[in-house]
């Protein structure tokens, strides 16, 4: 099960360490040398609304999607291995963690201020919300039966 959660964390930090070295970046260019970064790049008003629908999707509905297809999937079988739950819980890391990267894109293009804050703030919940924690992950585990045998039962192997 630990190595299963090391997995998770191993992909969540690294879909998001290069979101969080970019706003760092932009941040000492803009407040340590004054340099105003944002916008960017001007783009049509319509990209706005655009980029808000997208970071909704990717930090809500895609998720959402693709758990209750995996609970359909899990109903019609007894318990559920290992390697389809590590699987179901990286797809679900996959479409949470795009959204950030619409957040520090939305930072970037001209775009109206309300929906740059709403896209912000869906980056926060999709980053808040989707930590492979053990709390989550053992939740997870009790929902949809997931069988741990062994501590290496059926994982992918691991490619250090």
């Amino acid at each position: 099960m630990s190595s299963v959660i090391a997995s998770l964390k191993k992909i969540y930090l690294t879909a998001l360490v290069p979101v969080a070295l970019c706003v760092g970046v932009m941040g000492i260019i803009q407040e340590g040398f004054s340099i105003p970064l944002s916008p960017l790049i001007k783009v049509p008003i319509y990209f706005s609304p655009i980029f808000f629908v997208a970071a909704v999707l990717t930090a809500l509905v895609l998720p959402i999607l693709l758990r209750t297809l995996f609970a359909r999937k899990a109903a019609q079988k007894d318990k559920v291995s290992t390697v389809s739950f590590f699987r179901f819980q990286k797809q679900l890391l996959f479409s949470a963690m795009i959204t950030p990267y619409l957040a520090v894109a939305a930072l970037i293009l001209e775009l109206q201020k309300f929906y740059v804050s709403a896209t912000l703030l869906m980056a926060f919940y999709a980053v808040y919300y989707y930590y492979p924690s053990q709390r989550r992950i053992e939740f997870d585990k009790r929902i949809f039966r997931a069988r741990y045998e062994r501590e290496t039962d059926n994982l992918p192997p691991r490619k250090d």
